[in-house]
């Protein structure tokens, strides 16, 4: 069934909607409030669909969710499987035009529920190991800029793989979408929100002009479930002759057994840094999009829990 939001009732209002902003100017002042009054009605059934098509697909989805976290592995993967609460509002997608709103929301396109694309989650781990290894080499070694921009982007290839054409090779981390579990506040999934820039063309105080932009977000509190794959044993064949990279990553002295567990650990710290420093969607520098960890498993190829 496909979602919702693609259904009669909100199409007509966006005809309806598109027709008075037509007709506003024509027909005097008392018209000029109607497509706003439209726009929140459009907003709100926004609201009220995803949340309701959300509460009715994801109970079920747990058992979907479940099979995930069972998928098989070999010899040097781990599985980890982190369950964490959105401290405020998230904004994934925000680039997905829905009309009539300024900024669009990451909606599956199926079952109408809001959630965290895996590849903004990739995007996010690769983005925060390389400045994070390119500040240790400037602090630790004093490398020069581009000598440590040279070093980082390689480790970075090492775990999240490139698309050079002489040496392709696919990501040894894997981001699996991230799944809403549980509603945030007021059991909603999805609420309305709106930015209201003030400067945007502003000469000097006396001149700024608000101008409300109306769009969606997932609910503060919204419990998710995030799941990644890291094909350990791979990343220490790779860097288990590299000293630098060795001593970054506290290997220098762990053996064959030992090492790639730990490479598992340092993709689950990264992911926590993440969480609680960088963030996930738009508006992080707002707030937005950061998430407070509720607990962490970890699965090895040999099914073993930790």
């Amino acid at each position: 069934m496909p979602c919702l939001i693609n259904e009669v009732l909100l199409k007509e209002l966006i005809r309806e909607y598109a027709r008075e902003l037509i007709n506003v100017g024509k027909q005097g002042e008392k018209k000029k409030e109607t497509p706003h009054t439209l726009r929140r009605e459009i907003v709100q059934s926004y609201i009220d669909i995803a949340n309701s098509d959300a509460r009715a697909v994801l109970s079920p989805l747990a058992n979907t969710i479940k099979a995930i976290t069972e998928i098989a592995l070999v010899k040097g993967e781990y599985l980890l499987l982190f369950k964490a609460r959105a401290t405020y509002r998230v904004r994934p997608g925000i680039g997905n035009y829905l009309l009539p709103l300024e900024w669009g929301l990451t909606i599956h396109p199926i079952y109408c529920f809001p959630y965290v694309p895996g590849s903004s989650v990739k995007g996010a781990l690769r983005s925060t190991s390389y400045l994070h290894f390119y500040e240790w080499l400037i602090v630790n070694k004093h490398f020069n800029e581009d000598k440590a921009k040279e070093k980082a982007e390689e480790l970075v290839e090492t775990f999240f793989g490139t698309s050079d054409d002489y040496r392709a090779f696919m990501s040894r981390v894997s981001a699996f979408d991230a799944i809403p579990i549980e509603p945030g506040i007021g059991k909603n999934y999805v609420v309305g929100d709106v930015l209201t820039p003030i400067y945007a063309e502003a000469k000097d105080e006396l001149s700024t002009n608000p101008k409300p932009i109306i769009g969606l977000s997932i609910a503060e509190g919204t419990k998710f479930y995030f799941v990644l794959k890291v094909n350990a044993g791979e990343i220490w064949e790779e860097i288990k002759d590299n000293v630098l990279f060795k001593e970054y990553l506290d290997l220098e002295n762990k053996n064959d057994n030992e090492a790639p567990e730990y490479i598992a650990k340092f993709v689950a710290a990264l992911m926590l840094k993440v969480f609680r420093e960088v963030g996930l969607g738009g508006k992080t520098t707002r707030g937005y999009g950061y998430f407070t960890p509720i607990s962490i498993k970890m699965r090895s190829g040999d099914a073993n829990e930790r």
